[in-house]
């Protein structure tokens, strides 16, 4: 699980769909009935304590015989042995009375005390099959095969010991999982022999449970069998990362009937009841808990600081600087292996190890330089005092950037921590690191960090800075230029999949300071331990920062032994990914929630879910989204991002919803010199002033008795003084009602002299201004605010002003802060406007996860993994939640007692976005002139750069078809689509545009004239490669168009169902080739297209 919300496996959907189709059978066999009405959950726990001593063989050697077996003693009631050949292992048998210890070292003991059924005796030899207890013991001895009787008579006969029950419970999010054990003994030896096996803190257990019967997903009865304990667990030449994933094959073995635990032992408790037995509480936890605490291992030889700064001497110009520097790249670097290593890259290395082009390393110092035209070197970094004082403000000081010049991978430190950090069990490490490139995350147009004192990544700046809105793009041409050419040495962040237009970035190609890098790992190591989850999680935190908080990064732990970082926010468009959309199901089996559901008329379905619930734990930072959610559709702010939230509320308004305004914006540059009256005009100040004469002077409105200030008495009437206040020139008298609405706002006001009727005027009237402004240009004054930062930061012209000396490394915090919250500003309007502008709201995914719990309890199933997604029929829940709430997978806890398990899913909830949010990245103006260049016959319509494929299913055509165009005519459309599309999986393929039949815009005008109904169908155009070379086609506004569009074009040529009219008509009027002549009826093509027709009416038919 790499990705947020990935598809449960098929596996697992299978046997969903299995149970819910055996439950909701009408009529049921015996073996439905047995599975159903009489199954029953077992439980085993086996120890992997070894009693170090010897065997009998190994005892006698070759000397063994009977005689030579050491003898029981009746008098003494002990085996006599020399005291000599006793081991600790063997000493500790014989303390809780097994003297023939012979019989029980190694994992003998293990073996024989297995706890399944009681206490359960696997067969000796490395034998996989069980020796049964049975009957009641008839001798007073310690150790029997009967049920009744182990551990003596003396109290009479007990039972065996047994497990009773047994919860596993997910911690921190899934990631660690923790198993709780209760057993019970019946006297003391009993005890004692599960002290010596199993209440062991820091030995591994092996906890399995399952169902004794069940049906596969080819629907057969089947019966679990043996295990990993019976198969594997006592052959101590497997490891325990095997044992790991050997629980997941016997999980797909027995279709998720089985499931497993491997874990170590980290507490116990127990006690004593007055009837003579012990109750006993056993806790596991799975390896990953030691992601906690690490042991970090010390370098062989102390390092001090002296000795650490001559070896920066001897190394090249850039590193001799750094002796000068306190950074904990040195002060920490004797502290660990790890801390040392990062030490060294830097003052052991040559020059030429961080200029390469595309590595895992990267120095500012080697790629920020240039020549000027004197020749003379030009260091990006340490430069000197800007030409003009003009951008002072963000000129670094006291800065020494020396100590932020270093940079490494995100994999490269992982690789580096599995090497330095992470233990070994027989040379295999407890945990390993995911760093491959299926390690992603969402990313932003236009992102850059903000923070290169903690990460770098290489920039992906669209060729025009504004979405894709076709019109916008075609007016507006905008870009960022002559940014670092360092940069393109960088790996590449952000992935733009050349089908799909997809983006996303590449987790593992994010590059980290060495200072930032070292501070975090002396922050999280003490005493020799590193918190390695508080150290990763740290790391994640400051790249979430630096990359502007859009990112919601963190480490996870996978399958109990594999960490992975992960982005809480889901990717726009995963799901039809050329890469990973094979992780995500188009039509997943949803879980039956409640009753019988016939909407399949071939079968019902049915649910054995035992429990389900939804709550919601809303903190007030959600709370405010929330809110400004409600309003999203009418209302937007750059501050708050409610687009999140604006489809669970689409087609609904708060009749009460008040205004919310952004506070003012900070500005990179002076402020403009504003006209006298703004944001009025003189002619509207005129028009205002005349208004204000007119009213009606207020005399007794508000005097103020206490302070007798703006009262007169004339008469022994008290009235208000009239004052006299001026806007310019303009003087007005006295506190009058502007009852009359204002001839510019069109608003009312009361008791206001002059200045205040103007000022209240102006404060309105700039927000109407605004509002205007946001509705007219898609970019908007925040956007161009950061731009304008970018420019500052990387160079290129503002205002007609070269930026010479850009920003970017001059490690000032100031200036990174205000770039981060204008992009965020930026990126919160975006999606507004992509909200709004795209033909089906497309909310935001940039929250992460939002705290709501959609809890199930189900009947016992295993394979379900955190992050997957959960998907519910929705019948018996609120409609909006299946388009507003896409659920996640956090917790799949386990319950087994009683001969029953339960498993219960807890979930977190993100955006449902399934739609591609219309980016443009790295588009060439070269490219783009390559797409327009063709030579179109609708040059008025907008220019896609960005055409995702779409899907419509031959059920789904079928259906508008027979509403548009009836049974006839929508065969004759459906066959055409059958003879051209792509086709998968019951689906047909578009090339983009929900364009299904090639529909080309450089060859003609549809129907005639660009009024026509099927030219006015036709929304905007794209350009890409057909089989010959690059065409124009046409793009519609949605499926049914595009049917509509075929509908209309398909009747004017006279195309009818009969096969052999279809395929005349295809041939001469649709597909028209050059010597269509001579495609009569018995040539080859002739046959090749009318097969084409049969195959489509045959599918047609069968829909």
């Amino acid at each position: 699980m790499s990705i947020i919300g990935e598809s449960i496996n098929n596996s697992v959907s299978s046997q969903i769909s299995i149970r819910q189709y055996l439950h909701g059978k009408q009529t049921r066999n015996k073996s439905d009935i047995s599975v159903l009405s009489n199954n029953n959950a077992w439980l085993k726990l086996a120890s992997s304590v070894r009693v170090i001593g010897q065997t009998v063989s190994e005892k006698c050697g070759e000397e063994y015989n009977e005689e030579s077996i050491p003898t029981y003693n009746p008098t003494t009631g002990k085996f006599e042995e020399l005291e000599s050949n006793i081991s600790a292992g063997e000493q500790k048998l014989r303390d809780i009375g097994l003297d023939n210890t012979s019989k029980f070292t190694g994992n003998q003991l293990a073996r024989k005390a297995i706890l399944f059924n009681t206490l359960s005796e696997l067969s000796p030899d490395g034998g996989n099959t069980y020796i049964n207890r049975s009957g009641v013991s008839k001798t007073n001895s310690l150790w029997n095969n009967s049920s009744y009787g182990l551990g003596g008579t003396d109290f009479g006969l007990v039972p065996s010991p047994g497990l009773i029950s047994a919860k596993i419970d997910c911690k921190n999010r899934g990631s660690i999982r923790e198993a709780t054990i209760e057993l019970k003994a019946y006297n003391k030896f009993q005890f004692e022999l599960i002290e010596l096996l199993y209440l062991k803190l820091g030995y591994t257990m092996l906890l399995e449970w399952g169902w004794s019967k069940y049906v596969d997903n080819s629907g057969t009865l089947k019966f679990v069998e043996n295990t990993l304990i019976e198969d594997m667990w006592f052959n101590d030449e497997n490891n325990f990362n095997e044992i790991i994933k050997e629980i997941s094959t016997y999980q797909r073995k027995y279709s998720s009937n089985y499931d497993g635990f491997l874990g170590k032992v980290v507490n116990f408790d127990w006690n004593f009841q007055p009837d003579g037995t012990y109750n006993i509480t056993l806790k596991l936890i799975t390896i990953g808990d030691v992601i906690e605490s690490l042991k970090v291992k010390l370098p062989s030889d102390l390092v001090s600081a002296a000795s650490l700064k001559k070896t920066l001497e001897k190394g090249n110009a850039q590193t001799a600087q750094l002796k000068t520097v306190s950074s904990p790249i040195i002060t920490n670097a004797g502290s660990s292996t790890l801390s040392l290593n990062l030490f060294n890259d830097i003052a052991s290395s040559k020059p030429d190890f961080w200029s390469g082009n595309q590595t895992n390393y990267f120095s500012l110092f080697s790629n920020l330089k240039e020549t000027d035209t004197s020749g003379t070197e030009i260091d990006y970094v340490i430069r000197k005092k800007y030409k003009s004082n003009e951008d002072d403000q963000f000129r670094p000081t006291g800065i020494d950037s020396n100590k932020y010049t270093y940079y490494l991978t995100f994999s490269e430190l992982l690789a580096k921590l599995e090497k330095y950090c992470i233990p070994s069990i027989n040379t295999d490490k407890v945990l390993t690191f995911d760093t491959s490139t299926e390690s992603i995350c969402s990313t932003f147009i236009n992102q850059v960090s903000f923070n290169p004192k903690i990460c770098l990544i290489k920039p992906a700046f669209t060729s025009v800075l504004n979405i894709s809105n076709p019109q916008e793009l075609k007016d507006k041409k905008v870009g960022v230029k002559n940014f670092y050419k360092a940069f393109a040495k960088l790996k590449n962040f952000t992935i733009q999949e050349e089908e799909t237009n997809i983006i996303y970035g590449d987790i593992m190609n994010i590059y980290l300071n060495y200072d930032f890098v070292s501070t975090i790992l002396e922050k999280n190591t003490k005493d020799g331990n590193i918190t390695l989850f508080k150290f990763l999680s740290s790391i994640c935190d400051g790249i979430n920062d630096s990359l502007g908080n859009l990112n919601k990064l963190e480490p996870i732990i996978q399958d109990d032994n594999v960490i992975k970082i992960i982005d809480q926010n889901p990717i726009p468009g995963i799901e039809k990914s050329t890469n990973f959309g094979c992780r995500f199901v188009e039509t997943p089996t949803s879980f039956e929630i409640y009753g019988y559901n016939y909407s399949d008329y071939t079968k019902s379905t049915s649910n054995f879910v035992r429990d389900f619930g939804f709550r919601t734990k809303i903190g007030p930072e959600l709370a405010s989204m929330i809110t400004i959610g409600a309003t999203a559709q009418n209302e937007s702010t750059k501050n708050y991002d409610g687009t999140s939230f604006s489809k669970w509320t689409e087609g609904l308004k708060d009749a009460y919803a008040v205004d919310y305004d952004d506070p003012e914006d900070a500005e990179l540059t002076p402020p403009k010199i504003q006209p006298e009256f703004y944001p009025f005009t003189s002619e509207q100040v005129q028009k205002m002033y005349e208004h204000f004469e007119k009213a009606d002077v207020d005399l007794f409105y508000g005097p103020d008795f206490l302070s007798l200030k703006n009262i007169e008495i004339i008469g022994g009437s008290t009235f208000r003084k009239q004052e006299i206040s001026y806007v310019g020139t303009y003087k007005g008298t006295g506190t009058r009602d502007i009852d009359e609405r204002c001839p510019v706002t069109k608003r009312t006001y009361s008791n206001v002299t002059w200045a205040e009727y103007f000022l209240e005027a102006k404060t309105s009237y700039i927000k109407t201004l605004a509002k205007r402004e946001k509705d007219d240009l898609p970019e908007d004054l925040n956007i161009q605010s950061y731009i304008q930062w970018l420019i500052n930061a990387l160079g290129g012209k503002l205002n007609g002003r070269t930026i010479e000396e850009p920003l970017y490394f001059y490690f000032n915090s100031d200036f990174y802060k205000i770039g981060s919250s204008l992009f965020k500003g930026f990126i919160n309007q975006i999606n507004t406007q992509v909200y709004e502008k795209g033909n089906k709201l497309v909310p935001s995914n940039t929250i992460g996860f939002i705290p709501m719990d959609l809890n199930l309890t189900i009947d016992g199933l295993s394979g379900i993994k955190i992050f997957n997604a959960l998907d519910v029929n929705q019948r018996f829940l609120p409609k909006a939640y299946s388009t507003s709430l896409k659920f996640i997978i956090t917790k799949v806890n386990h319950e087994i007692s009683n001969n029953n398990w339960g498993t219960s899913l807890g979930t977190i909830v993100v955006p449902k976005i399934n739609e591609i949010t219309p980016y443009i990245f790295s588009i060439s103006e070269e490219n783009l002139k390559k797409q327009t260049a063709r030579n179109s016959r609708y040059e008025e319509l907008p220019v896609l750069t960005s055409f995702p494929s779409s899907k419509l299913t031959y059920a789904k055509a079928k259906e508008i078809l027979l509403r548009i165009a009836g049974e006839d005519l929508g065969l004759a459309i459906f066959a055409i689509l059958w003879s051209e599309a792509s086709k998968s999986n019951g689906s047909f393929n578009s090339a983009g545009g929900n364009n299904y039949s090639g529909v080309q815009t450089d060859s003609g005008v549809w129907g005639g004239s660009k009024d026509s109904i099927s030219s006015k169908l036709i929304v905007a155009r794209f350009s890409r490669e057909d089989a010959v070379s690059l065409r124009e086609f046409a793009a519609f506004e949605n499926d049914e168009n595009f049917l509509k569009f075929m509908q209309n074009r398909v009747s004017a040529k006279g195309f009818t169902s009969n096969p052999y009219n279809w395929t005349t008509t295809y041939i001469n009027k649709w597909w028209s080739p050059e010597g269509k002549e001579n495609f009569t009826s018995d040539s080859p093509t002739y046959k090749t297209k009318l097969s084409f027709f049969q195959s489509a009416k045959k599918t047609w038919d069968n829909i």
